[in-house]
């Protein structure tokens, strides 16, 4: 009898750890590259140049470094700015795209809400070499908290408006 419970504990065993390798590998093949991520990479090809916002530049502000580096020098760090500062902006400030200095810094125009103000210095990148589409990216992803690891939600339909022409004509 206690052979027979021997071998049931083991075959249990081995289903449960073939079940949860499988739902784990299931979840793995399931999950979406984290939002930040694509911010970071979009930080990386406009920003991070030597010229600018890189590691040699003069600018206090730096884009290079890992995504934690880069994460650590933006979300609720105040810019240097002084007259975003009495505004009340942080660099990236969770929640709100439009108390974030990085979002109106780079708007050029693409929402009215978010312009700079005279002492703000300039749009950057100087000319708008960010899509649309990646600068409206950035701004959901503050608008969604700035999470560092999670996807936000409403990714698919930033690639849907911007590569579809727009909303459905009613």
């Amino acid at each position: 009898m206690k052979k027979q419970l021997d071998h049931r504990a083991i075959i249990t065993y081995c289903c449960s750890s073939w079940v949860l390798l499988l739902l784990f590998s299931v979840s793995l093949a399931g999950q979406t590259t984290a939002t930040f991520t694509k911010v970071y990479n979009i930080l990386q090809t406009n920003c991070a140049t030597a010229s600018c916002h890189g590691a040699t530049s003069p600018n206090p502000l730096k884009f290079s470094g890992t995504e934690q580096d880069v994460y650590d020098h933006l979300v609720n760090v105040l810019p240097t700015n002084a007259a975003a500062q009495q505004r009340g902006d942080k660099l990236v400030k969770p929640g709100y795209p439009d108390n974030s200095f990085l979002v109106r810094k780079m708007n050029h125009g693409l929402y009215s809400q978010a312009g700079l103000l005279a002492n703000e210095g300039n749009s950057m990148p100087p000319v708008s070499a960010i899509s649309a589409k990646d600068r409206e990216l950035v701004r959901q992803w503050i608008l969604y908290g700035a999470p560092m690891t999670e996807a936000i939600d409403n990714e698919s339909a930033i690639e849907e408006f911007y590569n579809g022409g727009g909303l459905p004509r009613i």
